[in-house]
């Protein structure tokens, strides 16, 4: 733990925080990154499958078929 001042009500008042608190913060940031960017990659994959599959012509395909298309991508 580091002692850092910092003012409050005019007054300079210490805080313990970890050695770490930025590495850790960032580490948090890039994992909130990380996962948005999983959401979107799904969705993308997602939304291109079923643009093939309706290309096809192809009235109601089943859910095993439009994973099989899901995953061939």
């Amino acid at each position: 733990m580091e002692n850092i001042l910092r003012p409050k009500n005019s007054i300079m008042v210490e805080n313990d925080i970890p050695s770490d608190y930025g590495i850790v913060k960032a580490r948090e940031a890039l994992n909130i990154v990380h996962d948005v960017d999983e959401d979107l990659i799904f969705e993308k994959r997602t939304t291109e499958a079923l643009e093939r599959v309706e290309s096809r012509g192809v009235k109601g395909v089943s859910a095993s078929q439009f994973l099989k298309e899901l995953d061939s991508w």
